[in-house]
């Protein structure tokens, strides 16, 4: 199953702010703009379905974000429990990814409506 992205860069104006190589790795690769989260200092918010295969069950609800420092990922939810909580963190200094959990955490809902979107699209093209 092909994999599948729904990339939120929340405000195009701030791409003209960004490194090069942040750019091309984030706006490259650009899906349509989230309509469910509110845009956090320029970086981008992507959420994937059916993104991997752990044991044969997709892994849990999970958002990812771009910063030009690095990439995380948060659970949305976990052992059925609704969660903001970190997963990774790959350079993302640690009071950046604070800020980050408090907006996710603010903008839960928006993030599960666009994971649940993106999930009923990838169902879609399934049948086709």
């Amino acid at each position: 199953m092909p994999r599948s992205e729904m990339s939120m860069f929340n405000d195009g104006a701030a791409v003209s702010k960004l490194s090069g190589a942040f750019q091309s790795a984030v706006v490259g690769n650009m899906s349509p703009k989230s309509k469910n989260t509110p845009p956090f200092r320029g970086f981008s918010f992507s959420v994937y379905v059916d993104e991997e295969q752990h044991g044969g069950r997709t892994e849990p609800m999970h958002v990812h974000v771009y910063t030009p420092e690095g990439k995380a990922k948060f659970w949305l939810e976990y052992n059925g429990q609704a969660v903001v909580e970190l997963a990774e963190n790959n350079g993302i200094p640690a009071p950046i990814v604070s800020d980050i959990k408090k907006h996710i955490k603010k903008n839960r809902n928006g993030f599960v409506k666009d994971w649940q979107d993106e999930q009923a699209r990838q169902q879609l093209l399934r049948e086709d």
